[in-house]
């Protein structure tokens, strides 16, 4: 039997909520190829990246490279750069949901804690 050949693709991996102006929806982790993108959700409520760093699936941990941190904060989607990956196709497909390529384009990485940075905190009772 000939074992099928596994397509391994390199995706930019970061946290990642939506926001409809009032609150935020849950927290998913979001996988982004060149033209493909799958989310799951977070297992918190925090746009923590230390604590999104320990609860990373398994599967994206196995070949992580983390990056500098990078927010965006644009019209309705939120996000926290945490690295990159490679991951089976196969496997994308199969235990992630697949969603519309998000247009993400990180800024230069700042510390998501930063102060001198306007509106760069999450403000907590936003977070639900």
């Amino acid at each position: 039997m000939i074992e099928e050949h596994k397509r391994s693709i390199t995706c930019l991996v970061f946290l990642g909520s939506e926001f409809d102006g009032d609150v935020f929806k849950p927290k998913h982790y979001w996988l982004q190829s060149a033209n493909k993108a799958w989310k799951r959700p977070a297992p918190f409520r925090s746009f923590d990246r230390e604590e999104a760093l320990a609860a990373l699936p398994t599967s994206v941990r196995l070949f992580f490279e983390p990056l500098e941190p990078a927010m965006i904060r644009g019209n309705g989607f939120w996000t926290l750069r945490l690295g990159v990956t490679e991951m089976d196709e196969d496997e994308l497909d199969r235990e992630w949901i697949s969603t519309p390529h998000p247009a993400v384009v990180f800024r230069e990485p700042v510390n998501e804690g930063d102060d001198c940075v306007p509106g760069l905190d999450v403000p907590d009772v936003l977070i639900h």
